[in-house]
């Protein structure tokens, strides 16, 4: 359940208008920031291939938004 709600919070973060109408240096900030403060709360550790996966579908988006600009 808090693994989605950590796709829900980058997702709203990732939306494709929001982003190509800031800069990128506010939007990968605050992505930072989403993923920093969840794994420090959560203290994961163990969870090596949710995270491989999460890495994965983020550089997917980050790298959609970064052509579509």
């Amino acid at each position: 359940m808090f693994k989605l709600s950590l796709y829900d919070k980058c997702r709203k973060e990732l939306i494709r208008r929001k982003c190509i109408a800031r800069s990128n240096v506010i939007t990968f900030t605050r992505i930072n920031q989403i993923v920093r403060g969840w794994i420090n709360y959560f203290k994961i550790r163990k969870m090596k291939i949710f995270i491989d996966k999460f890495g994965q579908w983020l550089r997917h988006k980050i790298r959609v938004i970064i052509i579509k600009q």
